[in-house]
């Protein structure tokens, strides 16, 4: 199936990443720099509309959603917004809109996404017979979501009683470009609404809400039980989904809650707009999805990345590098190359120039734009030699530079390699030197705030002492209390003794710090 897509935003660099990556996908570009209602509805045979729909210009993007919604063979509504910004989100989902799409995506993310919204489309004649079903997962949609979740605020403001919502977010940014990748990801969300209704209580009931996020309202829950169960949630989806067959695979999920209290007297808009942002913050701290389906590389692992489009000078570098102890990572073009780098995580590349697509240079640009990626150290190989291409090597980028042919320069590159991997090694002592620098100057502007309340609290605690007896009914409340702050006191006391920078690893991939092992006392 090919799909027509609409694509429409004010920038026309954004608006050519978009035309492009469809168009490479197999499926048809319409490019529209402004969207009106006139020239959406004559856009004929639409399947998919990416439109900007901004809460700054409310009453014009509530219009053109009206007007959409009158079309005949209405489109699928994508809201093109800005990343991680809660407000943007739930104004799309309050309006109705199918999805979300940050408007600077990457490539792969678009074809993947419109690979999704295909499936979508294959099947939305089935929809009229579950109006409110989501015809993915099978699960309750949306437009149900918030008419129950009103109903639970009537509910609670009458009891009274406090009452939770969370979001779950399923990033698969991640997942390989192959055309296959899509049936994984529509099958894998298949899973995990089915699993979702097996794993939470019988009471909690589970919504879909755009195609990688799941809502469950949970009934007389507070924040902390909330989140307890949205740890146990993600834990579980990632134990399970060791066991699936699909190694390619690869997510990451981030929770959002939020909690009603009858006293505070919030619209259910309110609620979930607080639940999305809660989504966004996690989601700022978090690093890459994490891989599940393979043994992490050991320590003293020397990884190397080549990009070549020569299968011989891949041949080459393969035997070559593998003989010296190196795990070699091979990719014949830019675009792979980026994927692998992204996924495996090598300390060095080694990079041809003059490839089709996208080339050495390009690809030097973008690593050295993306922050997670910057700190590779990229050695070009080309046969252009000369100090002219040698310097704009190094000024877009690489770190080295050599020239092939690289027969009978076996020496020279293993030493520039280990130069590389020397570098690397100083960078990370530095970072983590910084690092604990940082917590260090933070553990004792804690430890200092903290004090002097404590100092407070337990000097009116040993008041309450003096005139309580030990039969009084508040004795033993006031002794709980002098034992919790007793232990804050210890707590500020290791604050004070950090000497090295210590995390923990969690299942969901999240690392932590760890003040014990952080700490001589």
């Amino acid at each position: 199936m090919k799909l027509n897509v609409l694509v429409s935003h004010p920038e026309d660099e954004i608006r050519k990443c978009f035309v492009e990556a469809i168009e490479n996908s197999g499926n048809t570009a319409i490019e529209c720099p402004e969207i009106t209602p006139e020239n959406l509805a004559s856009a004929e045979n639409t399947h998919v509309a990416l439109v900007p729909v901004s809460s700054d210009e409310e009453s014009r993007a509530v219009s053109l959603i009206k007007a959409f919604r009158k079309i005949d063979n209405t489109p699928i509504f994508v809201s093109l917004i800005e990343e991680d910004d809660p407000g943007e989100q739930y104004f799309a989902f309050a309006n109705d809109v199918f999805d979300t799409m940050p408007y600077i995506s990457e490539p792969e993310l678009i074809q993947l996404k419109l690979e999704i919204y295909k499936h979508y489309v294959h099947l939305r004649g089935k929809e009229d017979a579950f109006p409110d079903k989501d015809v993915l997962s099978g699960l309750q949609n949306r437009i149900v979501f918030r008419e129950e979740l009103k109903k639970e605020i009537s509910r609670s403001d009458t009891l009274p009683s406090v009452f939770s919502i969370m979001l779950l977010n399923v990033d698969f940014s991640q997942m390989s470009s192959k055309p296959s990748s899509y049936n994984h990801v529509v099958e894998f969300l298949r899973r995990i609404g089915n699993y979702l209704t097996s794993i939470v209580r019988t009471h909690d009931r589970i919504y879909h809400i755009f195609p990688n996020q799941f809502a469950l309202i949970q009934p007389e829950t507070n924040e902390l039980t909330s989140e307890k169960a949205a740890k146990r949630i993600k834990e579980t989806l990632y134990e399970e989904a060791k066991s699936w067959p699909n190694d390619a695979l690869k997510f990451f999920i981030s929770t959002g809650s939020a909690t009603y209290f009858p006293s505070e007297k919030c619209q259910e808009s309110e609620l979930i707009q607080t639940a999305y942002e809660n989504l966004n913050w996690e989601r700022k701290f978090h690093a890459l999805p994490k891989k599940i389906f393979s043994t992490p590389d050991k320590e003293e692992d020397k990884v190397i990345l080549v990009i070549d489009d020569d299968p011989v000078t891949r041949a080459y570098l393969e035997k070559l590098l593998t003989k010296e102890g190196y795990k070699i990572l091979l990719a014949e073009s830019g675009q792979k190359g980026r994927r692998l780098l992204e996924e495996e995580r090598p300390q060095v590349v080694l990079l041809d120039w003059m490839m089709p697509g996208l080339d050495g240079m390009e690809f030097c640009r973008r690593v050295r734009s993306t922050p997670s990626l910057c700190s590779v150290y990229i050695i070009v190989l080309s046969m252009i030699s000369g100090t002219e291409s040698v310097v704009y090597a190094l000024e877009t980028g690489a770190d080295d530079y050599l020239s092939k042919p690289l027969h009978d320069k076996r020496q020279e590159l293993l030493a520039r390699i280990e130069v590389g991997f020397r570098i690397q090694k100083m960078q990370e002592k530095a970072l983590q030197a910084e690092r604990l620098q940082g917590v260090l100057e933070m553990a004792g502007a804690v430890a200092h705030e903290i004090n002097q309340p404590l100092m407070a609290m337990s000097g009116l605690v040993d008041l309450l002492f003096m005139d309580l007896g030990k039969d009084h009914p508040a004795f033993g409340v006031a002794d709980r209390l002098k034992k919790q702050i007793n232990r804050l006191g210890k707590l500020t006391k290791k604050l004070n003794h950090i000497t090295r920078y210590e995390t923990v690893e969690y299942p969901d991939g999240i690392k932590l710090f760890d003040l014990d092992r952080s700490t001589d006392s």
